[in-house]
């Protein structure tokens, strides 16, 4: 699980078992994680892409589209 401001609710209601905190940092955490491995998915098959075609265009603009679709 990526680390971030998120999870420190969660660290501090497991004690008192705030079972509706916990889910809603639960989603806002798996709501993150979704778009982050989905970016990661598209950068891979780019790159792959790239690779096996020889066609080594400029990836950072590649990379700056698919990161802008992931995130609308």
């Amino acid at each position: 699980m990526i680390y971030s401001d998120a999870a420190e609710p969660v660290v501090r209601d497991v004690g008192r078992q705030d079972s509706a905190s916990l889910k809603l940092v639960a989603a806002s955490v798996l709501e993150r994680s979704d778009k982050a491995a989905r970016i990661c998915t598209l950068l891979t098959e780019s790159a792959k892409w790239a690779v096996r075609t020889g066609c080594l265009v400029d990836m950072r603009q590649i990379a700056t589209v698919q990161i802008r679709e992931v995130l609308k």
